[in-house]
């Protein structure tokens, strides 16, 4: 019987899809949840073991292990041949295989994944093949350990403990590794009992998880194996520094582990302070001649962290060539003022930590800080694909794939108590601090950040045996039939002054788009086009639009348009709530570089919205946006409108069903669809189903 998660009343509320869960006799779990927004499929085969789960004596096992299943019958290979988009990876705590196909394909990938998750054998040749791919695009294959210092603040922040290796890091000693133990390591961990198969997108959720009964449900029954349990990593503050090419520092707090809410007041207090309106930290350093911080934030199944990272630059460190001698003076003098200026920067993070515990910011600066942590977490879910992973990430690595629809209500609900919670987490944590010294004879020796060895180097026979196969996809044609191009249809009008405007309304696309195309006669646009003023004048100010957009988490940018020398085009992207204000700021901002020259203004204008947004509501803020005549010359030179003479996507270019694959998986988030759009291709959808073979 389906195992079918009903405690989703927020979700229902919200419009979202409730998962389908079911568990399978032999321990596999189904899960599928249906996402009508685009015409697109994301296949999931998840393994819960990770590079955390390698022998202590082999690090990079596990990676070694998801490469060959990843190739075994060249099944990466024939994926790819056919134009659908494939990848895996190898995560601390998991591995996955993930496929984004058309939904008519969806039989035969699943009939190529069940063979992939069938019992294996591995071969010495496999071993082989697998060692010199995995060694390939791993850690190991370039310089020493103290030139990366991720590796040593790993090493550092997680001693003891399997977080300590990147899970890209392969080391050089697998080359001894013998076939049998490969063998135990997939029979242990790569079978149904430890395994997620999640199928994501526009699909009927009953059709598809009785396709998934029918293909996975034969697979033998395994016990899967278990992690061993290892201590945490104490409560201290440690100092480390290495070598390299270039001065820089590094501080690390180790955070709880994914799906705490503690992670997303994280989030906003690293927001708040390094953000570049009015981040605090961002200031202080200003002050101290540094460019602003850099911040990431990770987390696992067990713990998590967050690294600062500073950069020396010589505006914060003197530079060497000022210092009269040579050699072993200059280079003594470089690592005093170094250290110097690392103490300075350590210092005011320090500070400011504690000033946030004490008065962490009014509610002006909480919301900026909110926004921007919104807007981080909607980039990272911009394509079909990143946010189909994203749920399949949460249900096997974070233990609950509801918690990706909850990410961004734990940032709204995140308030002034939280964010002081969070500084005095970070404040009683374990901290790390990594110091890089150009030229430092005196860091710390290789061994303290992992590996010795030389970089795994394989023997020529496997190296050649890892090239692709000359022609992946033969004997291997994928013959369904096209995906029906979904109904979306784009709104055009001319409701002010020659302006045009196309709107394509996609419900869901959690990050829209809207762009405002402008193209002048002449050979080159005016100077002073889309510049935003520096001083406050008739418009705003830099300072002011930075503010604004920064507050609402949106972004402004501007590019050359397809006509070369012709068209400026000025890009933003943010919630499809804010597209009406946004094409009233692409307005101001083009009048503002006009100014009152009538030679300056353009001769046509265009703009274009996609995404989550109500065309009446955005044809009426052009209408409103351009009422006042704010380019004069538009009615008269409309035709300049650039769009194409025919539709790109005719039937002679659909060669082959790969190609057919191709063009429609381009079209995965709203910034693809507006690139369409701004080709006059006004259905952007392939409508004509693959013509068969060359």
């Amino acid at each position: 019987m389906p195992v079918v998660w009903f405690g989703v009343l927020g979700l229902a509320a919200a419009g979202a899809a409730t998962p389908w869960v079911e568990r399978l006799d032999n321990g596999l779990t189904a899960i599928v949840l249906e996402d009508h927004t685009l015409p697109l499929v994301s296949v999931q085969l998840w393994y819960r073991v990770g590079s955390a789960d390698d022998d202590p004596q082999w690090p990079g096992l596990c990676r070694v292990a998801r490469t060959i299943l990843e190739h075994r019958e060249q099944a990466a290979s024939r994926l790819r041949a056919a134009g659908i988009r494939f990848e895996s990876g190898t995560l601390p705590d998991a591995c996955y295989f993930h496929s984004v196909l058309p939904p008519d394909f969806l039989r035969p990938v699943l009939e190529l994944e069940v063979r992939r998750a069938s019992p294996l054998d591995v071969s010495p040749e496999m071993l082989a093949d697998g060692l010199a791919r995995a060694a390939a695009g791993g850690d190991a294959r370039t310089g020493q350990a103290q030139d990366r210092p991720d590796r040593c603040l790993l090493q550092a922040v997680f001693s003891n403990h399997p977080y300590r290796y990147p899970s890209t890091f392969v080391a050089a000693r697998l080359q001894d590794l013998p076939t049998a133990r490969v063998n135990d390591f997939i029979r242990r961990w790569f079978v149904p009992g430890n395994a997620t198969v999640l199928v994501v997108g526009d699909v009927s959720e009953k059709a598809t998880l009785e396709l998934l009964r029918e293909h996975f449900g034969a697979l033998p029954w395994s016990q899967p194996g278990r992690r061993r349990e290892v201590p945490s990593p104490p409560v201290d503050r440690v100092h480390v520094s290495v070598p390299g090419d270039r001065a820089g520092l590094y501080v690390a707090w180790l955070t709880p582990p994914a799906g705490q809410f503690e992670n997303a007041a994280i989030d906003v207090l690293m927001h708040r302070l390094c953000n570049l309106v009015d981040g605090r930290l961002c200031k202080r350093l200003r002050e101290l001649g540094c460019s602003p911080p850099q911040w990431r934030r990770e987390a696992w199944r067990e713990h998590g962290w967050v690294v600062l990272s500073f950069a020396g630059s010589g505006a914060a460190i003197e530079s060497s060539a000022r210092v009269p001698g040579s050699g072993q003076a200059v280079q003594d003098h470089w690592r005093c003022q170094t250290r110097a200026w690392a103490e300075q920067v350590e210092r005011a993070v320090r500070e400011e930590l504690d000033a946030m515990r004490a008065e962490p910011s009014g509610e002006i600066e909480l919301n900026r800080a909110r926004a921007l942590a919104d807007r981080d977490l909607l980039l990272r879910r911009e394509t079909f694909s990143r946010r189909a992973l994203e749920v399949g990430w949460y249900q096997v690595v974070a233990g609950d794939l509801l918690l990706a629809d909850f990410a961004r209500s734990q940032i709204a609900g995140v308030t002034v108590s939280d964010v002081r919670a969070a500084a005095d987490l970070l404040c009683a944590a374990r901290t790390v601090t990594l110091l890089r010294v150009a030229g430092d004879a005196q860091a710390a020796p290789a061994e303290a950040c992992g590996e010795t060895a030389a970089p795994l180097i394989m023997p020529t026979s496997a190296r050649s045996a890892a090239q692709p196969a000359t022609q992946p996809g033969s004997g291997w044609e994928l013959s369904q039939p096209a995906a029906a191009a979904p109904p979306y249809l784009v709104t055009v009008e001319r409701p002010a002054g020659g302006v045009e405007v196309a709107v394509l309304q996609i419900r869901s696309l959690p990050l829209g788009n809207v762009r405002t195309i402008a193209t002048w006669r002449a050979a080159q646009p005016p100077d002073r086009a889309w510049r935003i003023p520096e001083t406050e004048g008739n418009w705003w100010s830099a300072e002011q639009v930075r503010d604004y957009l920064s507050y609402h988490g949106l972004d402004l940018a501007v590019r050359p348009g397809l006509v070369d020398g012709r068209q400026a085009v000025l890009v933003s992207s943010g919630q499809g709530r804010y597209a009406a204000q946004l094409i009233e700021m692409h307005a101001a901002l083009l009048a503002a570089a006009c100014g009152e020259s009538s030679d300056a203004s353009p001769d046509a204008v265009r703009v274009i919205v996609v995404g989550e947004v109500d065309p009446g509501e955005a044809l009426e803020a052009v209408r409103l946006a351009w009422a006042d005549g704010k380019v004069s010359r538009l009615s008269s030179a409309a035709a300049l409108s650039p769009v194409a003479e025919a539709d790109p996507r005719e039937p002679e270019i659909w060669r082959s069903s790969r190609r057919y694959v191709e063009c429609l998986l381009e079209l995965d988030s709203a910034r693809a669809i507006a690139d369409w759009l701004e080709r006059g291709v006004m259905h952007p959808w392939p409508r004509f189903p693959a013509c068969g073979s060359p």
